[in-house]
């Protein structure tokens, strides 16, 4: 084998992403789940296509001494620029894959093309390259020769079940700029340069916002009174608003939330700070809380009568459904099937459907309106 002839890639496909997925649960000393808040899997192959090894890329680690220091930003710059930074979550050689300096010539390739990588698949580039590496078991050679900085030792502490236990275990940690300037810019006061290429997302007037509040209003509470900040129906306002605007995710949505100005955050009826007197944005915990906890078909009544308020009735509709079958611990569960129906043009779905039974199924012919529904009527 050639090094020359080793190349990376990002994985394209469900079929490729499971196959990565599978592979590194199996063969990481580690394990593996996901890529957190977003990420990039790539994977090098030989010219025949042979897989070769896996490397996994999501966002910056939210607090990390030595290189935040080391880049020298400000928490609030830190808050609103981390996801800048890709860690390299996972590196993996496959079992059978033995070349000198593969590591190495891997990671490159990897690192040339990430920063694009990041900006096609979530909207932003990479300036920063982080890992963190086990030195009971590895001395991070391949990342030295890759001209990666040793930028100190973690603190030894990891997050669980929402506190920091202390494990014993310190990493070493380095860094790589993906650009020259890489640093100042995320620590630049003036202008960060480094926020996406397309524009943030931009939220409905306040108007609309008002609106959509007073429509979610009916959506009922289902937490205590105690310790309540916002409302639900303000949370579930910026959600949807954020949602519609491209968010993707609590982190995102409190982004888009703290974007807003007062005028905006009044429209929603924020809460107001009794120290400063302003409104404030939701957090990314809160926002996180209220739609793990939420009934998702009330939500979406409210969100469906929302859509539709104001347009004219009628119009021709297309329908598309999907089949799930539903494992349970006693034995497969017969298959669901979920229809989905939405108005040409509008996209609004005026009406969603319970999962039924596969004797309910009505014989579509094949392909009938295939990719026409929304994914909101799922």
């Amino acid at each position: 084998m050639k090094l020359s002839e080793v190349s990376v890639r990002p994985v394209v496909g469900g079929a490729e992403r499971a196959e990565w997925d599978r592979l590194m649960e199996s063969h990481h000393y580690l394990g593996f789940r996901c890529l957190f808040g977003g990420g990039v899997r790539h994977v090098a192959a030989t010219a025949d296509g042979r897989w070769l090894a896996l490397v996994g890329w999501q966002s910056g680690a939210f607090k990390v001494k030595a290189r935040d220091a080391w880049i020298g930003w400000t928490p609030e710059q830190q808050f609103r620029r981390l996801r800048l930074v890709a860690n390299n979550t996972r590196f993996l050689i496959l079992p059978g894959a033995r070349a000198p300096q593969l590591a190495s010539r891997v990671l490159s390739l990897s690192l040339r093309r990430l920063s694009s990588d990041m900006e096609a698949a979530l909207g932003h580039p990479a300036l920063v390259a982080e890992t963190f590496v086990d030195p009971s078991r590895f001395e991070g050679t391949c990342y030295r020769a890759s001209n990666w900085v040793e930028l100190g030792e973690t603190r030894g502490y990891a997050r669980s079940r929402g506190e920091w236990v202390a494990h014993g275990q310190p990493k070493r940690v380095f860094a790589y700029p993906l650009r020259r300037g890489a640093r100042e810019a995320l620590r630049g006061l003036d202008e960060p340069a480094p926020l996406p290429a397309s524009s943030p997302p931009e939220p409905p007037s306040d108007a609309r916002l008002r609106s959509l509040c007073d429509f979610l209003r009916q959506a009922p509470e289902h937490r205590g009174r105690r310790g309540l900040r916002h409302s639900l129906a303000t949370v579930l306002a910026l959600s949807v608003a954020a949602k519609l605007a491209g968010a993707q995710g609590p982190t995102a949505i409190a982004e888009f939330a703290a974007r807003l100005t007062q005028r905006q955050l009044g429209a929603v009826r924020s809460f107001r700070s009794p120290a400063t007197g302003r409104l404030v944005a939701p957090s990314k915990s809160c926002v996180h809380r209220v739609l793990s906890e939420l009934d998702p078909d009330a939500l979406d009544d409210a969100a469906r009568r929302f859509a539709a308020a104001g347009r004219p009735a009628g119009g021709a509709l297309a329908v598309d459904g999907k089949s799930a079958p539903l494992n349970r611990p006693g034995g497969p569960d017969p298959d669901r099937m979920f229809v989905a129906a939405v108005e040409h043009g509008s996209g609004v779905a005026p009406a969603r459907s319970p999962p039924t039974a596969p004797a309910a199924r009505s014989k579509a012919p094949a392909g009938c309106c295939a990719g026409s529904a929304s994914p909101a009527a799922s």
